[in-house]
């Protein structure tokens, strides 16, 4: 049984790849979208939506929520970054009757908060001059994120505030947002850093499937669809495999999570409760890059492979490398990380620390990846502990 459980989790892992285009491009939003009406006013906070676009174009949205405190000068400004093949709603998802929303935590703290959506996302999905179905508008990794998406926010909410930022990233966002504090053309836009499960340096995983992905099966399949164009659509096995609701008495969602994530994913999470800010998309190349950077277990941007593509793309024959020693002593880093996480293994975490000028920890043994964003004790293990850092550094 546990070798069929195994078999058809790589599947459905590997099928999710290999959805098309055609099957799950969300909408393109109108002029103003219903998140804050939906996600932030039930709680009695104020919520304002600002529509900008990167340096190449993409349609980026941000949204300030407060409860008064937000349009004080002395309040400083955070900016809250979601996991990737996820959205920013993704904060707003309860796992516990007495569970603390990060966003509104910090809001009653004193803190003035933003909420980002990274680029083909649900809630920023638009560009200036592409539509969806050109293979341009998924010419991107989450290196675009760091080159172009998260410099735009900073940059902004500093115009705004007159403030550098506090920046928080989970996942795919804490990677990116450490690059861009590597970049010295950026950083002066940034506070702190708070990065939950950096998967920086992700070789050292122990998951037979995410070895499989990066090394056989995913390669094969994320490179042809690339060529083809195609995006890997939305992570939402309920629309992806429709009348499959249980296996082996659990959700195709919850082994999903349990995959990528780790065996005791979410420490006793409903999944129900979160599965509305499970709806982001992504590109083939951007799993392209991660599977490159498993394989070579390096933090670098993303590899046209040949001498000519580097050369065309970057100035040079070989992709540049991004260094945590670059990254300026004067942010202070907060790094969270669990002891079973296969998406951010321990080892490419401490890596990542030992590399850092001025950062500090919290090591969460039993925690695997989406824990990190979902565990029932986060308030406690993650939340509290990420209020004190960002309080230290006001």
């Amino acid at each position: 049984m546990a070798g069929l459980r195994m078999w058809y989790l790589a599947v459905t892992v590997l099928a999710v790849s290999t959805i098309s285009l055609r099957g799950f491009v969300p909408a393109v939003h109108a002029a103003k979208s219903n998140f804050c009406g939906t996600f932030v006013e039930p709680f009695q906070f104020l919520c304002t939506e600002r529509r900008m676009h990167s340096a190449d174009g993409f349609e980026l949205l941000l949204h300030r929520i407060g409860g008064g405190t937000a349009t004080d000068s002395n309040a400083a400004p955070v900016l809250i970054m979601h996991s990737e093949f996820l959205n920013g709603d993704s904060w707003f998802q309860f796992t516990d009757a007495a569970d603390k929303l990060l966003p509104l935590l910090l809001v009653d703290a004193g803190f003035d908060v933003w909420i980002g959506h990274e680029r083909a996302t649900k809630w920023s999905h638009g560009h200036l001059s592409l539509e969806t179905t050109d293979t341009r508008f998924w010419d991107w990794t989450w290196d675009e994120h760091a080159q172009y998406d998260v410099p735009a926010y900073l940059e902004y909410i500093k115009n705004v505030t007159g403030s550098p930022v506090h920046y928080i990233g989970m996942s795919q966002s804490a990677t990116a947002g450490a690059a861009t504090a590597a970049n010295l053309r950026s950083s002066s836009g940034i506070r702190s850093m708070t990065l939950i499960g950096p998967n920086i340096y992700a070789g050292d995983s122990n998951s037979v499937v995410l070895a499989a992905w990066a090394f056989i099966f995913g390669n094969i399949i994320d490179e042809a669809n690339y060529e083809n164009g195609y995006q890997s659509g939305a992570f939402n096995f309920t629309t992806a495999f429709p009348g499959v609701t249980s296996i082996n008495g659990q959700s195709p969602l919850a082994l999903a999570l349990e995959v990528i994530s780790g065996p005791n994913c979410c420490l006793g999470t409903a999944t129900a409760s979160f599965t509305n800010g499970w709806d982001g998309t992504n590109s083939f190349k951007n799993l392209l890059h991660y599977q490159q950077g498993m394989r070579s277990n390096t933090w670098r941007r993303f590899d046209y492979i040949s001498a000519d593509g580097n050369t065309q793309a970057y100035g040079g024959p070989s992709a540049p490398t991004y260094h945590p020693e670059d990254i300026s002593t004067n942010i202070p880093i907060l790094v969270v990380y669990g002891g079973n996480d296969a998406m951010a293994p321990q080892a490419g975490v401490q890596l990542l620390l030992s590399r850092l000028r001025n950062a500090e920890s919290v090591l969460l043994p039993n925690y695997a990846h989406f824990d990190l964003l979902w565990s029932s004790r986060r308030t406690q293990d993650i939340f509290i502990p990420i209020l004190q850092f960002l309080e230290r550094h006001k």
